[in-house]
């Protein structure tokens, strides 16, 4: 709890941004879900992200024990799949696709990095859900520092082995937006393609689930502190979890659900940097 009135005033908009951020990322997760399921089954991108949101606030209504054990089969299927796209795709990176390194400049690189900040926005967030958290201040540490280690590595192979094995057609495969999926079909044909669609899958649904509930977290806590309505910190009381801070943090979503999905990307970004730029300041 921050007890100081003075510095509740001032941590009140940077937790806010940050619920924000947090409820961005995951609607981006909802949207490429929607996105690959399109590719399956004709339908409407929009509703499908409304019926994978209502799933995930379920889950996580119904528990932290079971909205964790969801992210851990998520997590564990999905790293054992890349995994697997790198070591196979390796054999197939030709270096030549590498020449020129940044044909479009540092900036270029610098605005893609900015683009692409929400990738990195849940790292941090973890500490949100401390408190229903067994050895918290022994877990969670270990959880962030591990999960940077691995995360790191993992996004540094993937993104080897995509340019590498697409070059130029990298900008091509953009426009479909399923580079990686792309990429595997060149080396493992089309059942590769469907592979890491379905890891693509998880991918999301994995950044959904863990999006909500930590970003649940923050509208509990500012109610707590006074600075947000008492209705908030209301706990149910069969599956003892903060569900109006869940259904909070849901109509959020689904109201942001109707933007355009590069406008999505963009604020959630910007939002995010954001954060960071007011907890240092």
């Amino acid at each position: 709890y921050i007890s100081v009135t003075g510095v509740q005033t001032c941590a009140l908009p940077i937790c806010l941004i940050t619920w924000f951020s947090l409820s961005l990322k995951s609607v981006f997760a909802l949207f490429g879900m929607a996105a690959f399921i399109k590719l399956i089954a004709a339908a409407n991108m929009h509703i499908v992200a409304f019926i994978l949101c209502a799933i995930f606030l379920i889950i996580n209504i119904v528990g932290i024990k079971e909205a964790g054990r969801v992210q851990v089969v998520l997590v564990f299927s999905l790293l054992a799949v890349l995994a697997f796209y790198i070591v196979r795709g390796i054999p197939a990176v030709k270096v030549t696709n590498f020449e020129p390194f940044v044909p479009g400049g540092w900036r270029a690189v610098f605005s893609t990095a900015g683009f692409v900040f929400i990738s990195y926005g849940g790292l941090l967030k973890v500490a949100s859900v401390a408190e229903e958290t067994k050895k918290p201040a022994y877990t969670v540490p270990l959880a962030m520092m591990l999960s940077m280690f691995f995360v790191g590595i993992i996004y540094f192979f993937v993104v080897f082995v995509t340019t590498g094995v697409l070059g130029d057609k990298l900008a091509l495969s953009a426009v479909s937006l399923t580079p990686i999926s792309d990429s595997a079909q060149v080396f493992m044909g089309q059942g590769g393609r469907i592979v890491m669609g379905v890891a693509a899958i998880l991918a999301f649904m994995s950044t959904a689930n863990a999006g909500i509930m930590a970003a649940s977290r923050y509208p509990l806590a500012l109610s707590r502190d006074g600075l947000l309505p008492n209705f908030l910190t209301r706990i149910n009381k069969k599956y003892n979890t903060p569900h109006n801070a869940i259904l909070f943090t849901g109509l959020l979503m689904m109201v942001t659900l109707l933007a355009r999905l590069k406008v999505l990307i963009e604020v959630a970004s910007t939002v995010l940097i954001l954060t960071y730029m007011f907890s240092c300041f």
